[in-house]
């Protein structure tokens, strides 16, 4: 046996992660995400900050449809949870 026979060998990256990873911005943050708890605590506020300039923009509107859309993406969470 030579030493590449008793390596650990890193789990694959998943196809879609790696499609995001070539988006500029969303891949940067991405990557960064995992590395450092601040990197993602600065993700969801700015997550936060374009809501609020959707609102800002669009007003009611801007408020009620991406509370609508998580209304959707809730029930698809608790529907995997609930199967195990």
């Amino acid at each position: 046996m030579t030493t590449m026979d008793t390596l650990p060998q890193a789990p694959a990256t998943p196809l879609w992660r790696r499609i995001l990873q070539y988006i500029p911005i969303l891949g940067w943050m991405l990557n960064d995400g995992d590395s450092d708890v601040a990197n993602a605590w600065s993700g969801v506020v700015m997550i936060a900050a374009l809501w609020g300039c959707s609102i800002m923009l669009f007003g009611y509107a801007g408020l009620i449809i991406p509370a609508l859309f998580m209304v959707g993406v809730m029930f698809c969470v608790i529907v995997i949870i609930s199967r195990g």
